[in-house]
């Protein structure tokens, strides 16, 4: 008779244990957990997902399996909390969202957009900007004009140093580097066919190539801005951080952002290697960035370059200040006050256009006036003193390309 009541009464006890708050949250643990592994999550992934849960009290943690804007609603409800609380700060609270970026980050790379690169020459777009290398003589910029079954016409390539030989394209063996934005960066070996006019511009043929190799993918998520900043030269062997810049800041014009880099527009001329410091504000937040200048791209016609910058240092917070930016996560009060001091920044530009051109259509930004003292134009646009920023060789700018940006 004993064997027929111990399991009367634990069932009995189970069933009252589960309709308790208590069970009630054993039982949705439970669910959770499964319906986490069902859907192919790791157990340390599907526990930071209840946290988050938890965090952001959320009504249906389980949306957090298939919906990124209901973990992107998550991360703002959380960083909100924590800013009423006045906890945002503490090494634990950044440690927890640095966790939630970092798989954020994750997700978003394995979505198809990232997931699937180029597989053929045929498949880049025209305005496509592409490095040319050809051995022994130099590296030449140039710009997709049009893709067609016979090639990849491009704009007449321009030397990236006065040192580079000025060959008769036709026949010439090259070697084409380019980034695809928000993919990777790929190379292909071809040859030059010719050259001949495409919509009224001078231009040269590209062979396509059966081989393309994709050889660099993206470690963080970029987004387009344009946030203004000030950028300071650092000498070599420093880390930047309390360092005394040799030269004043010069402004410039953020163009992208991502967590471990940014693009930047300056006006004068720029150089790979340089160790710059980089201040801005994202909101009432100061940030601080300390790398390098990888890459430059040159706008001759608009006496301007973009520099293309890879951060050595950063602070944790600074990091995730900038991730709440890039996934579109701050709380709505800093999202307020950054828009309505970028508003503010856009119309004043536009203010000048129209004050100075009578007309809205040539910004100041990409047409710089006069200089002042070789340093800054009348807006603060960044102009880069010859003194400082050497031309690259023609051996320097083939390492960098191959070695550096590749």
């Amino acid at each position: 008779m004993l064997y027929l009541v111990i399991p009367v009464f634990l069932i009995v006890g189970l069933t009252a244990f589960l309709m308790s708050p208590k069970g009630h949250l054993v039982l949705e643990v439970f669910k959770f957990y499964v319906l986490g592994k069902d859907s192919g999550f790791s157990f340390r992934e599907i526990h930071l997902l209840w946290s988050v849960s938890k965090v952001a009290e959320l009504e249906n943690p389980s949306a957090l399996f298939w919906s990124l804007t209901a973990f992107d609603k998550s991360i703002a409800a959380i960083l909100r909390k924590f800013e009423e609380k006045g906890i945002k700060d503490s090494v634990k609270n950044q440690d927890f969202l640095s966790r939630l970026y970092a798989y954020r980050t994750k997700i978003e790379f394995d979505s198809p957009k990232y997931k699937r690169g180029l597989t053929s020459t045929r498949e880049i777009e025209q305005g496509q900007l592409m490095c040319i290398l050809v051995k022994g003589m130099g590296v030449y910029n140039t710009k997709v004009i049009q893709n067609s079954y016979q090639g990849i016409f491009a704009e007449f390539p321009v030397a990236t140093s006065a040192n580079a030989a000025n060959p008769d394209w036709n026949g010439v063996i090259v070697s084409v580097y380019f980034w695809r934005r928000d993919d990777a960066g790929y190379v292909f070996d071809t040859v030059v066919s010719g050259q001949s006019f495409v919509k009224s511009k001078p231009a040269v043929c590209i062979k396509h190539s059966p081989e393309l190799v994709r050889s660099q993918k993206r470690r963080s998520i970029r987004v387009q801005c344009s946030i203004p900043a000030v950028l300071y030269i650092l000498k070599s062997g420093t880390d930047g951080k309390d360092e005394i810049p040799a030269h004043e800041g010069f402004s410039c014009l953020l163009e992208d952002l991502s967590e471990d880099g940014a693009a930047i527009l300056v006006g004068g001329k720029g150089t790979k290697g340089l160790r710059v410091r980089l201040e801005f504000d994202i909101g009432e937040n100061p940030i601080i960035m300390v790398g390098e200048i990888k890459g430059v791209d040159s706008i001759p016609k608009k006496q301007q370059s973009r520099l293309h910058f890879e951060c050595k240092n950063l602070a944790p917070w600074m990091r995730n200040t900038i991730l709440s930016y890039v996934y579109n996560v701050m709380p709505e009060g800093e999202r307020e006050v950054f828009d309505a001091i970028r508003l503010s920044e856009e119309q004043s530009i536009t203010d000048v256009e129209v004050s100075e051109n009578g007309r809205g259509e040539e910004s100041p930004v990409e047409n710089p006036p006069e200089k002042e003292e070789g340093i800054k134009d009348s807006r603060g646009n960044v102009v880069l003193p010859e003194e400082i920023i050497p031309e690259n060789n023609q051996e320097n700018s083939e390492k960098n390309l191959q070695n550096e940006g590749f």
